[in-house]
């Protein structure tokens, strides 16, 4: 009886030793991840905040866990926050951009992404857990790309006889911009890939021209994939950014977000350009969280 009691206090020892490594491993993961990672309540609040956010915005842990998410946004953009946060205690996941203001005032465009978290005994929503990547560089760059697009419409207009150089110029922006690009007719159809999506998804542009773009996607996306491009195509709308998969050349799924952005003749949206982003580190990185959590 006392041999057994000795080999159960040992086995409930050595569990708790497995515990607390892991948690060690998670709390390391959480606090020097390249990534913003915050916990938020019910409420709002922040429960806790990784190092490289505390760093980012300029609070302290202490500090900061005195706030509301709603504290470090700009005002026109609280409500909408509020009614993200509401839908994805329901939904158990969203994904939105906002603005973040730093302790001394700066703005960071950001891109977050959150988990809800529920108590496994009620199904109650205990808290949140986001992920906030910096955009502010995309979207400058996306500013400076709408900014000459509109400045090159305007050079074609009124200097015909300078088309071929403008549409040089603006094939090299495209060509070697940031995100991976193409653009697609109206009945989806790709009819133009920059250098950046050949290299990615490992397909030429002679072997990608004429296809449709849902061939490249699962066919679990092509229902909403359409509906995006529908509402691009008939009323020009800025569609939400979307999450899919996208098939390379060899057969490996790559996932990435893409943004849908209508190009004109007159009022009428004549084709679409697509812009992608390689998310598979962050993908990775919210895996090895939530692994080590339930670990």
């Amino acid at each position: 009886a006392e041999f057994k009691k000795m080999a159960a206090n040992l086995k409930r020892s050595l569990s708790n030793m497995a515990f607390q490594r892991s948690e060690m491993r998670y709390q390391d993961l959480v606090e020097n991840s390249p990534e913003m990672i915050h916990q938020i309540d019910k409420d709002l609040k922040f429960v806790h905040v990784n190092k490289t956010e505390l760093e980012r915005l300029g609070y302290t842990l202490d500090e900061i866990t005195h706030m509301k998410l709603t504290d470090i946004v700009p005002a026109d953009h609280k409500e909408r926050i509020i009614e993200c946060f509401k839908k994805m205690m329901v939904d158990g996941e969203g994904r939105y951009e906002t603005v973040y203001i730093t302790k001394d005032g700066r703005r960071i465009d950001v891109e977050l992404s959150t988990t809800a978290q529920y108590d496994p005994d009620t199904g109650e929503f205990i808290a949140t857990r986001g992920f906030t990547i910096d955009i502010s560089e995309r979207k400058r760059l996306e500013e400076e790309r709408l900014n000459y697009t509109v400045k090159l419409e305007q050079e074609v207009a009124e200097r015909t006889r300078e088309l071929g150089e403008s549409e040089r110029k603006y094939r090299s922006l495209f060509d070697f911009a940031e995100d991976s690009m193409m653009r697609i007719n109206r009945e989806g159809e790709i009819f133009a890939v920059n250098k950046r999506e050949e290299w990615l998804i490992g397909y030429s542009e002679e072997e990608l021209l004429g296809k449709k773009l849902t061939t490249l996607l699962p066919e679990r996306y092509w229902n909403d994939f359409d509906k995006l491009l529908i509402e691009t195509m008939n009323e020009n709308k800025k569609v939400p950014t979307s999450e899919v998969a996208v098939t390379r050349k060899d057969g490996k799924l790559i996932p990435m977000e893409l943004d849908l952005t209508g190009i004109c003749e007159g009022d009428s949206v004549v084709a679409v350009q697509i812009h992608f982003r390689d998310i598979t580190k962050r993908k990775i990185l919210q895996e090895q969280v939530e692994q080590y959590r339930e670990a």
